[in-house]
């Protein structure tokens, strides 16, 4: 839970260094912030990236137990900040209508333009049958299955733009980190990797993707930086 907590840390700091400094609309081309160094920026966004894919690892490490509460409760909190939202913007946009409005309430996830929401509650729905096979794999049928997800994610979307997984905002991706999750306990990863080294790792990691997104940058392949 610690960790958990830790993951959505990380993904309100990667928002507000995306959307609040103007890092996102930086790396696409424009100008939103007036600042001259962007490089500090990308040290933060490269150690807060990960939030979201640590907050999916931990549900595939433990398993997302499907119940109808939990459904349930899914759905009244986006229900509740989809309300909020169309609260505010009904109170402050005049182009707004009423009917517009109902709409977006009504069909709050059909019309929700989130994609976290849509693909982790696909993927809540989906662990009903990913849990049970998953369960059926041995540890060589494991490293096959997420030898081909890393293929179909990795290469085929990231490197080739294949639709499937261009940027890292689907169920796709979402799919592969569970797996992951999943293995590293099927595997004992924890148990073998002492937490300093984790530790260390992460710093190591996240500043040699900070020079990456920087090299991105260079070449003007922001939309491949701000990608999960």
């Amino acid at each position: 839970e610690i960790m958990r907590l830790l993951s959505m840390i990380l993904i309100v700091v990667h928002h507000i260094v995306g959307q609040g400094l103007g890092f996102q609309f930086y790396c696409l081309g424009g100008s939103y912030a007036q600042i001259t160094n962007w490089f500090p920026i990308i040290c933060i966004e490269s150690f807060c990236i990960v939030g979201v894919n640590l907050f999916i690892l931990i549900s595939g490490f433990y398993g997302i137990r499907l119940k109808s509460k939990s459904v349930i409760k899914f759905l009244t909190v986006v229900l509740g900040f989809v309300v909020l939202h169309t609260t505010a913007e009904y109170l402050y946009n005049p182009e707004f209508s009423i009917k517009a409005a109902l709409r977006k309430v009504v069909f709050f996830y059909s019309e929700n333009t989130a994609w976290f929401v849509k693909s982790y509650f696909l993927l809540m729905l989906s662990s009903f049958i990913i849990n049970p096979a998953l369960k059926q794999l041995s540890k060589a049928q494991l490293m096959t299955v997420l030898a081909i997800l890393v293929y179909i994610n990795v290469y085929l979307g990231f490197v080739k733009h294949w639709d499937i997984n261009e940027n890292g905002y689907t169920l796709s991706h979402m799919v592969m980190i569970y797996v992951i999750g999943h293995a590293l306990k099927v595997f004992d990863i924890a148990e073998r990797i002492k937490r300093k080294s984790c530790i260390s790792g992460y710093i190591l990691l996240s500043l040699f993707l900070a020079l990456t997104i920087a090299f991105f940058l260079r070449r003007q392949l922001g939309d491949m930086a701000f990608g999960y």
